[in-house]
């Protein structure tokens, strides 16, 4: 059985699945049931370059090598269009990325709204939107079209999607790459497959039920905005000053970032990128954890404990 129609059953039993670690998963190969159709027009290709436009702004330099790829966009009947590409990554584990699929949870086919956060209109999926696999490996990340603002699909339209690319860019390509499907749900979202390489370690414990959610809402309202600030513990030229918490309204989930040295430079958006990959790793398996080596200097470190279990620990 395939990892989408095994999604759909567990989805049928229960709103919301436990949390596993990616051993637990055998990979899949099945077979496409049409086989690949190389579509050459020239407008398919210039929508899949606007994709990649927005796809490349949303991953982070640090996290991707974006090297050249020819655009070859495909089609497998009535599954999503998908680009496997190795600006995405080669060489992920098909198990990490089935963990970060699974980690979408319940596959509603209700139908959500995505779109930007900071804005006067509140959506159901505030962007950006991922999911990190337990060893922080992979992620599959949400993503708006080109010249779109906000986009509507269900959890099924993105595991869909997601599962297209782990099947036929990560299980059956060789080597094998992440990869992109555009144009689910209602034609304006996206799905990225993607490598990465965090720098995470998780000690202690945090075994709180519903921490997960709760670090969920904090990373859903944090500042995600691309321009580089100074963080530090004081003196001139620092925008933000350290150390800097953040906690979930029902107090169950604790951020902290704070800085190994003076100051440091980085993006708001890197440290919510950092705050997903401790959720996944550590909090997922009810343990705190700190990504560490954050920033231009790697000064920065960024914590994720529960109430009550803060204990600072260092870079």
């Amino acid at each position: 059985m395939c990892l989408f129609a095994s999604l759909l059953l567990v989805a049928g039993a229960a709103k919301a699945l436990v949390p596993f670690s990616p051993l637990d998963i055998q990979p899949s190969h099945p077979q496409p049931s049409g086989g690949n159709n190389y579509l050459n027009e020239t407008s398919d290709t210039a929508a899949s370059s606007a994709w990649l436009d927005e796809a490349s702004s949303e991953m982070t330099a640090s996290s991707l090598s974006m090297t050249n790829s020819t655009l070859v966009l495909n089609s497998v009947l009535a599954e999503p269009k998908f680009m496997c590409l190795d600006r995405f990554g080669s060489n992920l584990n098909p198990r990490s990325c089935q963990s970060a699929a699974f980690a979408i949870g319940d596959l509603s086919t209700s139908l959500f709204t995505w779109g930007p956060r900071g804005t006067a209109v509140t959506y159901d999926f505030p962007m950006p939107q991922r999911w990190v696999s337990s060893d922080g490996t992979c992620i599959i990340a949400a993503l708006i079209g080109p010249r779109s603002t906000f986009a509507l699909a269900t959890l099924q339209d993105m595991a869909m999607g997601a599962n297209t690319v782990i099947q036929q860019c990560v299980e059956q390509k060789s080597p094998n790459e992440g990869g992109i499907v555009k144009e689910l749900g209602d034609g304006r979202l996206g799905v990225i497959v993607a490598k990465q390489t965090p720098n995470v370690r998780c000690y202690g414990s945090a075994a709180v039920m519903g921490i997960v959610n709760s670090c969920q809402s904090i990373m859903d309202k944090m500042d995600v905005s691309k321009e580089v600030r100074t963080f530090g513990t004081g003196g001139v030229g620092v925008n933000v000053k350290l150390p800097y918490t953040w906690y979930s309204v029902d107090n169950k989930c604790i951020m902290t970032l704070r800085t190994s040295g003076p100051s440091d430079s980085e993006s708001w958006h890197r440290v919510w990128e950092t705050a997903t990959f401790v959720t996944a790793m550590c909090a997922r398996q009810g343990k705190k954890g700190l990504h560490s080596q954050v920033g231009t200097n790697k000064n920065l470190f960024l914590e994720v404990a529960a109430e009550g279990m803060a204990d600072v620990e260092t870079s």
